[in-house]
């Protein structure tokens, strides 16, 4: 086939362009540190880049709320230690009572101890995080319990408090914190009496055996005490149960913030490769496309002879 003078010289001019554009591709490449600038680089790694992105982004909002909800379940477990200390306290005095070998004067001291440390059990039932109470769940903003002229407690916190719940994945929701009218105004299994009663019986029972005008009043009000102890156990093995719930939900917590950090190590390097240049490549495949657009321009000047024209001109 016969191949025109004309023709020859499109196709050099066709062939030299794709070459100047591959080295200008390159170029950029160099320059940005990316091989993904834009869809038409490659359309299916572009797509599947612009996916990697939006998982990633779905991941940020999850693993936010996973440390948001082991940030207050943190300080809810720290606030339930503080009520198992005081409690412990408390139970400490009634057991020192119960010996048997304190005098009516003695007692009336304990009683004055135990009204501070109940009154140290309403501070942790209204602790707050910030402008929400931890043992509020949903009525954050309620106060769960105040303190009577008396030292006796009352719930204020209304029915219930039901727990608050944060979702930290696409299937995955968690209970935040642990519900205030279960701990402090319900009775546990074993007794009839929630830990609030439970508290102000202890306070009433001390109150009678400090003030009893005879010995067998006496001896029944610590009778009362050591009813009352026996609630008190059952309100702190409540609450201990309560506690170890808590610590089994942070361990979940714990274990997805695991997981989603590492499909976000995975979605991240794989992102990485689709987007990411491989500069000691990208400089070497330009060094050689440098050279061969500096070999076809000495080609060029050998194929694309002067015309007539181009003579006449000069």
């Amino acid at each position: 086939m016969r191949v025109t003078t004309f023709g020859a010289n499109q196709q050099y001019l066709s062939d030299l362009n794709s070459i100047m554009q591959t080295y200008q591709q390159l170029e950029q490449e160099l320059s940005t540190g990316r091989k993904l600038n834009q869809p038409s680089d490659d359309p299916v790694a572009f797509d599947a880049d612009i996916l990697a992105q939006t998982q990633l982004a779905e991941l940020s909002h999850w693993q936010s709320n996973a440390s948001k909800a082991l940030e207050q379940m943190r300080s809810t477990d720290a606030t339930m230690q503080s009520l198992q200390d005081t409690l412990g306290k408390i139970r400490t005095q009634l057991v020192e009572v119960l010996n048997g070998t304190l005098r009516q004067k003695d007692i009336a001291g304990v009683t004055s101890v135990v009204k501070q440390l109940v009154a140290a059990v309403a501070q942790n039932a209204n602790t707050s995080d910030g402008e929400q109470y931890v043992f509020g769940g949903i009525q954050g903003k309620t106060q769960l319990i105040s303190v009577l002229g008396t030292g006796a407690l009352q719930w204020v916190g209304g029915a219930s408090t039901i727990n608050q719940q944060l979702k930290i994945g696409q299937t995955e929701t968690i209970g935040l914190g642990v519900d205030g009218n279960q701990l402090f105004n319900t009775a546990p299994a074993g007794t009839s009496n929630s830990l609030i009663a439970t508290l102000n019986n202890i306070i009433n029972h001390l109150n009678s055996a400090a003030t009893a005008g005879s010995a067998a009043a006496m001896q029944a009000a610590l009778q009362n005490v050591g009813n009352d102890l026996n609630d008190l156990d059952a309100n702190i093995d409540n609450v201990t149960a309560m506690r170890a719930d808590l610590g089994g939900r942070m361990q979940r917590v714990q274990a997805v913030q695991t997981q989603l950090q590492q499909i976000s190590n995975a979605l991240t390097a794989q992102k990485g490769n689709a987007e990411d240049a491989d500069l000691a490549k990208v400089i070497s495949q330009l060094a050689t496309q440098q050279t061969v657009y500096q070999a076809a321009l000495v080609a060029g000047q050998r194929l694309i002879l002067p015309t007539l024209a181009d003579v006449m001109k000069a």
